[in-house]
């Protein structure tokens, strides 16, 4: 199962530091993704959970949902994607649920695996609860600053949704050397 959860905490943290060079993506987000659903499915081989396989689901919606942005990023309908609109907001929101709902099932697919250790168990249910009220929070947080187009303070909620995102990433790092 380690190496299960190192490719989640991998994917999570390639998902999080798109690499470009000379305006060309090295590693695109899908690719990272890939990653964490490769891990998810190692985690499902290894211990046939229920929840890593609705969050595998959830995962490989988001897989399709970037692989047909970065094909939009090669057309003219890119510009109308990437600006400050409403079709914009809509993919943003989904992606950001999907993150939400796939991060609570692996969250709560480890504690069940984990349950004969209390206290990796207890661990992950903290986790997942002060994850979703978090993220929750912060989702919503964000798409007020879009209503009242505050643009200024998509820059503050970004900046703590990646420490959310780097604090989960992390706990999947713990797991793997629990599992080991």
């Amino acid at each position: 199962m380690s190496r299960g959860y190192n490719k989640i905490f991998l994917g999570i943290l390639f998902t999080l530091f798109n690499i470009n060079l000379f305006g060309i993506k090295i590693l695109p987000t899908f690719v990272a993704i890939l990653i964490i659903a490769s891990g998810i499915k190692i985690l499902i081989e290894e211990s046939n959970e229920e929840y890593f396989k609705k969050a595998l689901i959830f995962n490989n919606i988001r897989v399709v949902i970037t692989i047909l942005l970065f094909v939009l990023d090669f057309t003219p309908i890119n510009e109308v994607i990437n600006s400050k609109n409403i079709i914009s907001q809509i993919i943003i929101n989904i992606n950001l649920v999907l993150d939400l709902i796939t991060m609570t099932l692996l969250l709560k697919g480890s504690s069940e695996v984990f349950n004969k250790n209390e206290e990796i168990s207890l661990y992950c249910n903290k986790r997942t609860s002060l994850y979703i009220c978090i993220f929750s929070s912060l989702i919503i947080i964000f798409n007020l600053t879009y209503i009242f187009l505050n643009q200024g303070m998509d820059v503050i909620i970004a900046l703590p949704m990646l420490v959310i995102w780097l604090w989960v990433a992390f706990i999947f790092r713990r797991l793997r050397s629990e599992s080991l």
